[in-house]
C-alpha cells in the first residue's frame, strides 16, 4: 500500500468539509470576481510578500473590488501556511488593495482607503 499524499482528502471526510446541501439564504452573500480579478490579487499579494486572510470588499454600485490582507505577526517575523513571506509589515498592520474593475489594475490603499495615483507595477 502506498503512503498518502498530503495533497489526498482526508478520510473520512470530516463533517464541516461536506458540500452545503441547502439553498442560499436571505442573510447569506456572495460576491462575483472574474478569473482577471483574481490573478490580480494573487499578483498583488504575491508582489509584496503577503500571505494570510483576505475579506474581499464590493460595494453596490462601485467599480473598485477592496482587499485587506493581513498576515499573522509571530515575533519579529512573519510566516505563512506555505512558509516564510519576505514583505515589510504593513505599519497599521493590514495591506490594503484596490482592483479597477474595468482595468483589473491594482492599486495600493492608505490606511483609510485612499487609492494611490499609480497601479501597482508587477514588473519590478
Amino acid at each position: 500500500m502506498t503512503e498518502p499524499s498530503p495533497l489526498d482528502p482526508p478520510s473520512p471526510i470530516p463533517h464541516h468539509l461536506h458540500p452545503q446541501r441547502v439553498a442560499i439564504g436571505p442573510e447569506d452573500m456572495r460576491l462575483t470576481l472574474s478569473t482577471l480579478e483574481l490573478r490580480a490579487i494573487a499578483a498583488a499579494l504575491d508582489h509584496d510578500g503577503v500571505a494570510g486572510q483576505c475579506l474581499i470588499t464590493q460595494r453596490d454600485g462601485s467599480p473598485w473590488v477592496e482587499v485587506d490582507a493581513v498576515t499573522p505577526v509571530l515575533g519579529s517575523s512573519r510566516q505563512a501556511v506555505a512558509g516564510e513571506v519576505t514583505g515589510e509589515m504593513a505599519p497599521w498592520g493590514t495591506y490594503r488593495y484596490a482592483i479597477w474593475r474595468y482595468t483589473g489594475k491594482v492599486y495600493h490603499c492608505d490606511r483609510y482607503g485612499a487609492v494611490e495615483d499609480d497601479p501597482i507595477d508587477f514588473d519590478d
